[in-house]
């Protein structure tokens, strides 16, 4: 979960909630409604979270499963036939 995971990046970093907050232009108490799961952060305050802690986003909010990259998709991930142009008027 994202509230344990930035508790865990700033502790990890010797941050205070208030030194967070500072970093992000935010301030304490929604660092730790964050923290306490109360408040999710909304999109602009993750991407300063994460870039203030020095992390991705995936690493942010621990997301873990990730769809293949383009390179790697092959005929065999698709279930049907291409279509049949021939009948075209």
């Amino acid at each position: 979960m994202v509230k344990n995971n930035i508790r865990e990046l700033r502790k990890e970093r010797n941050l205070y909630q208030k030194d967070v907050a500072f970093g992000i232009q935010s301030d304490p108490m929604t660092i730790s409604r964050y923290e306490t799961g109360e408040r999710e952060p909304r999109l602009d305050m993750a991407l300063r979270l994460a870039a203030f802690l020095g992390v991705t986003m995936d690493d942010l909010f621990q997301l873990e499963s990730k769809p293949k990259p383009y390179t790697e998709v092959t005929q065999n991930d698709f279930n049907h036939n291409p279509p049949d142009n021939s009948r075209r008027l």
